[in-house]
């Protein structure tokens, strides 16, 4: 309820000004010290009703100063910035490239990541790096099975490889 009122308030005070910074957005501190598990932050800060937009940190300093990051980069990347205490709705990047690509990637998940292609969701940004590859034992791999000579994995983008190895034919 005090989200509520918070993500109303900040809401209102936002028609005042057009260039919102992030303290113009109700923000929720949350304590996670309870947790058993050590491999977890103390402190979690979320902008309320944009949920996605999250700084984690051993203190709350640290937990600002990473979503201050996050939302500047957020700001750098988009041109619009949702209204303060808005409900901002969940995006998932598009699938249209990977999914024309699927019988190499089902091949290259198996061969290369060591993931069935069909227990993941894979959007057209999606990296070596969110599975832990962008290495160089993982280019090899890529480049022996699949009769490249990538130099490098660049940022990783698994479409742009699956797409050389279509384009090469090595499937």
């Amino acid at each position: 309820m005090k989200e509520n009122i918070l993500a109303f308030y900040k809401k209102i005070l936002s028609y005042r000004k057009t260039n919102w910074e992030l303290e113009d957005y109700p923000l929720r501190y949350r304590n996670q010290s309870n947790s058993e598990d050590k491999e977890i932050k103390t402190w979690v800060l979320q902008i309320v009703n944009w949920w996605t937009l999250t700084g984690l940190g051993d203190t709350k300093a640290e937990a600002y100063d990473m979503l201050k990051e996050h939302f500047e980069n957020y700001k750098h990347l988009n041109n619009e910035l949702p209204r303060p205490g808005t409900s901002v709705p969940i995006k998932f990047a598009d699938t249209e490239e990977i999914d024309n690509l699927e019988n190499i990637a089902v091949d290259f998940f198996d061969k290369i990541l060591g993931y069935n292609y069909y227990e993941c969701f894979i959007s057209d940004e999606s990296s070596l790096i969110d599975f832990g590859q962008d290495n160089e034992e993982t280019l090899q791999k890529i480049n022996e099975i699949y009769s490249l000579n990538l130099k490098e994995i660049g940022d990783g983008n698994i479409v742009r490889i699956l797409t050389l190895i279509n384009e090469k034919g090595s499937l």
